[in-house]
Formats: C-alpha cells, sequence, structure tokens
C-alpha cells in the first residue's frame, strides 16, 4: 500500500560490506499501529511487508523495482518464504538475506512506513497532482490533487491474491510518475518538509542530507519502473529464472561479483 513512499524521502545508512551500493529497499506496512512506537531501531521492525520496493539514484536516473508482497524467495542455507513473511519473521536483517539470496542484491538502506505515516508524507510534499487516466487499473479518469488518505486508498489493495497485487504494483508505479512530474510544482520547501518528518513516520536508517538529494534527483532525473519478473504458481509468486539477472540489470548493480560475495556473506 505504500509503494510511493520512496517518491519522498531516503538515503544515506551504514551499509555492510557487501551490501550493493546505493540500493534502497522501501518497505510499506499496512498497518494502523504506528512503527514509531514499535522498536528503537529499524531493524527490529516484526510486521508483515505490505509493499516491498527497491529504489537506486545515479547517472541521472531513479530506478525503482516492485517486489509482489507474496513473492517467494530463498533463504541462505535452505527453504523459502514469501517478502511479507521475511520482514515479520526476522526484521529486515532476514528480508536482505532473502533478497540477496534470491537475487543477489543486497540492500544497504532501509526506510519502512506505516499508513498514517505515508499519508503524512505525500501531504507534506503537496499532494499529487493526477493528470488523469488508467481508470482501467481504478484510477481517477479526471485530473486531480490527490491528498495524503486518497493516495493511500488508490495505491492499496482491496483484496488478497496474486491478481489483486499486481494491479495494485500497476497503481503505485502511475502514481509515482504522477507524484514526480509533481515535485517541481510543490517546490523545494515542501520535498524538505517531507523529508523533515520522516523519522516520525515510520522507522529507517537513511540521513537527511540525503533524503533531501534523492528528491531533488526525483525531481529532475527520468524515472523507471519494473516490476519483478516471473508469475503466479497458486497463492505465489514466483521469480522467473532471469529475474536476478533482470532485476541487478535494471538497477545497474555489479551483477556477478555482487551476485557472489552477498552469497558468500550468508553462507
Amino acid at each position: 500500500m505504500l509503494g510511493l513512499s520512496l517518491l519522498l524521502s531516503i538515503v544515506a545508512a551504514a551499509p555492510a560490506p557487501p551490501a550493493s551500493p546505493g540500493v534502497t529497499v522501501i518497505v510499506g506496512v499496512a498497518d494502523e499501529r504506528r512503527l514509531s512506537a514499535a522498536a528503537a531501531h529499524v531493524g527490529d521492525v516484526r510486521r508483515p511487508a505490505d509493499s516491498i520496493i527497491l529504489v537506486r539514484t545515479g547517472g541521472g536516473t531513479v530506478r525503482a523495482l516492485w517486489i509482489p508482497r507474496e513473492t517467494q524467495l530463498r533463504l541462505p542455507g535452505g527453504g523459502t518464504t514469501s517478502a511479507s513473511r521475511a520482514l515479520r519473521d526476522g526484521g529486515t536483517a532476514r528480508l536482505d538475506a532473502a533478497l540477496s539470496a534470491t537475487l543477489g542484491i543486497l540492500p544497504d538502506r532501509h526506510a519502512l512506513l506505516d499508513i498514517r505515516g505515508f499519508a503524512a508524507l505525500v501531504d507534506a510534499a503537496g499532494g499529487v497532482r493526477w493528470p488523469g487516466g488508467h481508470s482501467r487499473i481504478g484510477l481517477p479518469s479526471r485530473p486531480r490533487l490527490l491528498g495524503g488518505r486518497e493516495t493511500v486508498s488508490y495505491a492499496g489493495a482491496a483484496r488478497r491474491g496474486i491478481a489483486a497485487d499486481i494491479l495494485r504494483i500497476r497503481r503505485q508505479m502511475a502514481l509515482a510518475r504522477a507524484f514526480q512530474k509533481s515535485l517541481p510544482a510543490g517546490g523545494l520547501s515542501e520535498m524538505l518538509r517531507a523529508a523533515a518528518i520522516l523519522p516520525s513516520a515510520g522507522r529507517t536508517d537513511l540521513s537527511p542530507v540525503a533524503a533531501a538529494r534523492l528528491t531533488l534527483a526525483l525531481a529532475s532525473d527520468p524515472l523507471r519502473c519494473a516490476l519483478l519478473a516471473g508469475d503466479a504458481q497458486g497463492p505465489a509468486y514466483r521469480p522467473a529464472p532471469s529475474a536476478g539477472a533482470a532485476a541487478r540489470r535494471l538497477l545497474d548493480v555489479d551483477s556477478e561479483r555482487q551476485y557472489d560475495r552477498g552469497r558468500r556473506a550468508f553462507s
């Protein structure tokens, strides 16, 4: 539900080798309980993940990869978990390990947002100026300004299941592109205001300076959105055999060396 949060914050954590440089995992938690009261550190949060996005900036482009919440991820040492359960069972450390083992990408930054925190960030940045269209996927057909709560309702999914989750991700991508185009109109002060309230909107290990840097990049650099390659098999989403390589290309990380180093780190 909170996929659009990637457009409002980010950046520098203390990376632990062999993290993929500059890759942030943005996690939306569909839970009305405030994350700000859940744990002292982002790594201590244990709740199901509702939206999972890997994002990286650099080279004049903002790249974002959406991962369906029921994606089946391999675990180091054997076994599997879903992307949603990984955070619930072991926090960001378990989610990172599963992403590394499956895709060869080990995030070095994290941002977790709850519903109210996400809505507050959208409002602080001036809202989403929706141009209209995409009614076939459940978005307004006419132009309008969407506030935080309204954006949450469109970015969410009323039903469970892979088909509903993929449809929700399509809406999130369209809203993300619209929000990016809204940022210059909102102005620098709105972007900085959004970055400033991030610590009270959830849990993160991102720095305010880098958050401002990312919001400026979002206002000027092209946004590339993609869905993790895979297909539905019953209630699960199975990554395609080439999903890891495609994900590393999209995010522009050193595919072979990062993959090998990531596997060794958790072996």
